[in-house]
């Protein structure tokens, strides 16, 4: 039935885009395989007609989707994750080809390789495959479905020609379960020669699982040994099951059991997945507990809260609870990010590369100005300049921290070793009742709303290094164009030459710090300013794993005999693809250890991001030396290194300039922000919160262009006198999503009651 076809297809684009994509391309090599099955060749009348109903049916599916699948799909193509240059392997790793026999019926494979089909239920595969003319579909189509794991460009274009993954490989445990349903009518007419073929492959493939060292693990022998016993009983017993077909039902449907539950068994225990299986996962009933709690209700007690954010730094506070908690945080967490938040992360230099995991700005007091975060909570030792402790909370520690607590007490030499990156265990140990977490608060911090009254073209704010950006955006705000006077902003960091010194396993060459082994160590040493924050930055830096195949040019590698190769690849195979760089200094007697995070193409999460600045701390004493830790051996590779110090004694007073008109009654309400202000001069107000295309504006009432401001803000350029605003934000095109779905469904509606008459007719 037509209908049938237009629901599923609109089902499956509401429910979830991504695997509707997957499912778009596995419904269209169905079709073309079903066609050549039905017509035997090409019959251009029919082939025709069948893609004119396809093609017809297909978009009024999409159509009647289109309320949720339109937006969506643009979100997505609003993310600078999208056509990043991922790292495409020509092949899979070795050991992905070993397990890949077992992983049809074992343990699942790297790269989201899981087919997960009880080992009894494979036996439909061997009847399948000894009956030589019948079900040649599905022999092509289970075939195809195995090149398919074999090649990981194919992965790459099931990923929406992402980074390769096989998580389109639900199809296959589909496709047995139907090869199980269609040949087991096939399993009682089976000649001896075929039993004793479908016994004899049974048994190499257990001998390679027992002798290969990658496949030879409880789960997979486990599974084997079901499908050995099983198919012997059946098979060497056959003449008494093909007179009693029920009792070898019942046979068959006691091993399915069998092995679905060691499948379960291995797959949601840490017997068996030792990464996300479900003992891991929060017990039932406390999820919502962990996303509120004792620092989150002294957070909601601060009276202004809501016209500010809080910044967090050495805490338990999970990314989105804030939205739970109606807070307005500086962590998220969402696969679909805002692209102008990213591109506002690349221009600052953030030191971690995802654009869709936001933990923190590093303490960064200028950008902590900009987003209008009045409020720290967390460890002392993450403090950020300028503010003051106005409350702290004790969080009890469970048993387990109790535990480590106990276990170290009085062992001076094993205490940094045993809770060495437990920030939080660390401080309960010294405080007899929990962790001390510190409120601490800016009294100069901007609101959410405030002003400039001059601006800096987009062109020359790209042309600043990002020092120079860091200070510019809140002494003029940053507009494509504006009829306000051109800012000219002021750069008190200093630009200072320093020296690297290697220490162990650290060699140095142009451009280029190449880390002998894990945790490799070097020194850089400089003339510091007091008063400053350091900061040290990396220009297109990148961490080049340690890789044979890096030695060779392309020539030097294909001369290399073949063996030589493929022992380079099997090596390579299990480089890190990400890395961090520790820096570690004294600042005004408090050891002080800060980070950048690297991953390379590689990664599943790489965005292309290169550019990278680390706020190493606040200091009043000159700081002369930083002492730089390199994770993982490799070659750390960058266009230039620079060392910076920022004074912040001009922060507060820029502040005070951007506070000189303020915004009164700001709410900020589900959908709508609201204010009234008061100017005596033109100026833009920018609001700090995310720039996207769902929101519009009114100024007293009448439709006022909204501006782009600072790369990831919004803004209005408002005349002198009182002003009453309004912005309002909608999904971007689920307007034009509803209309498309309603058509939709008339469309539908209508072809129905044609398909009646006709009927009729």
């Amino acid at each position: 039935k037509y209908w049938v076809y237009v629901v599923t297809l609109a089902v499956s684009a509401i429910s979830n885009f991504y695997f509707f994509y997957m499912l778009g391309i596995f419904t269209i090599l169905y079709a073309v395989y079903r066609y050549f099955m039905l017509y035997k060749g090409i019959r251009l009348k029919e082939l025709m007609g069948c893609l004119g109903r396809f093609a017809l049916l297909s978009a009024i599916a999409l159509m009647i989707a289109s309320v949720i699948f339109l937006p969506s799909i643009m979100a997505v193509l609003g993310t600078n994750r999208v056509g990043a240059d991922n790292y495409i392997p020509t092949v899979f790793t070795t050991k992905y080809y070993h397990m890949l026999l077992a992983a049809l019926f074992g343990k699942y494979q790297s790269n989201y390789t899981v087919i997960g089909v009880s080992a009894v239920g494979t036996i439909g595969l061997f009847v399948l495959f000894a009956n030589r003319r019948k079900n040649t579909a599905l022999k092509v189509g289970f075939l195809m479905c195995m090149c398919f794991l074999f090649i990981p460009f194919i992965a790459h274009v099931f990923n929406g020609f992402s980074y390769a993954t096989n998580r389109w490989c639900w199809p296959i445990t589909m496709l047995n379960s139907y090869i199980f349903v269609k040949t087991y009518p096939l399993l009682f007419t089976l000649k001896k020669k075929q039993r004793m073929g479908i016994l004899g492959a049974i048994l190499l493939i257990a001998a390679y699982i027992f002798i290969d060292s990658y496949s030879r693990i409880l789960w997979n022998i486990l599974g084997i040994l079901l499908l050995l016993v099983f198919a012997g009983i059946i098979l060497l017993k056959y003449s008494y099951f093909g007179k009693h077909p029920r009792a070898a039902g019942t046979l068959l449907l006691g091993g399915i059991c069998i092995g679905t539950a060691v499948n379960i068994y291995f797959c949601f225990t840490s017997a068996g997945n030792s990464v996300s299986g479900v003992w891991q996962f929060t017990d039932a009933g406390e999820a919502y507990e962990q996303t509120d709690g004792i620092l989150i209700d002294e957070i909601k007690e601060i009276s202004d809260i809501s016209q500010y954010r809080y910044e967090q730094g050495g805490t338990s506070i999970l990314q989105n609870s804030n939205m739970i908690n109606e807070l307005n945080g500086g962590q998220f967490f969402f696969s679909l990010a805002n692209g102008y938040v990213s591109q506002f992360l690349d221009e600052m230099y953030s030191n971690r590369p995802y654009e869709q995991n936001f933990q923190d700005v590093n303490g960064r007091s200028f950008l902590m100005k900009l987003l209008s975060m009045k409020y720290f909570v967390g460890l002392e030792k993450y403090l950020p300049d300028g503010y003051e402790k106005v409350n702290e909370v004790i969080i009890p520690y469970d048993e387990d921290e109790k535990k480590k607590i106990e276990n170290v007490q009085g062992e001076e030499e094993s205490l940094g070793e045993e809770i060495k990156n437990e920030e939080l265990l660390e401080e309960a140990q010294e405080n007899q009742e929990g962790h001390v977490i510190g409120i601490y608060e800016d009294e100069d911090a901007l609101p959410l709303a405030y002003t400039y009254d001059s601006y800096i073209p987009r062109e020359t704010y790209e042309e600043m290094n990002v020092m120079e950006r860091q200070q510019a955006v809140l002494q003029g705000v940053v507009l494509e164009d504006s009829s306000l006077p051109v800012c000219e902003p002021e750069d008190e960091s200093v630009e200072v030459s320093y020296t690297i010194t290697p220490l162990e396993n650290c060699e140095l060459f142009e451009n280029r710090i190449k880390a002998k082994e894990d945790n490799a160590t070097c020194l850089l040493t400089f003339e510091g300013v007091p008063n400053s924050e350091l900061y040290i930055a990396f220009d297109n830096l990148r961490y080049l794993e340690v890789n044979r195949r890096h030695k060779y040019t392309d020539e030097e590698w294909a001369a290399l005999p073949w063996k030589e190769r493929r022992t380079y690849r099997i090596r390579d195979e299990s480089v890190a693809n990400q890395a961090d760089i520790y820096f570690e200094a004294d600042l005004d007697g408090e050891t002080t250890r800060k980070s950048i995070f690297l991953i390379t193409n590689r990664n599943n999460f790489y965005n292309g991001r290169h550019n990278f600045m680390n706020m190493v701390g606040y200091s009043e004493e000159p700081v002369t030396s930083v002492l730089v830790t390199f994770s993982e051996k490799g070659s750390y590779k960058y266009d230039d290194l620079s060392v910076y110090f920022q004074p912040t004694d001009k922060l507060d007073s820029y502040a005070s300039e951007r506070m000189e008109d303020t915004a009164e009654n700001l709410s900020i309400e589900n959908n709508e922000i609201s204010c009234q202000i008061s100017l005596d001069e033109p100026k833009a107000l920018v609001f700090a919160v995310p720039y996207g295309d769902g929101w519009t504006a009114t100024v007293d009432g009448e439709e006022a262009e909204l501006l782009n401001a600072n790369t990831m803000f919004m803004a209005l350029e408002l005349s002198p006198g009182e002003h009453d605003i309004q912005l309002h934000y909608t999904t971007p095109y689920i307007k034009l999503g509803l209309v498309l779905t309603v058509f939709g469904l008339l469309l539908l509606a209508g072809c129905v009651v044609f398909e009646k008459k006709r009927r009729v007719k």
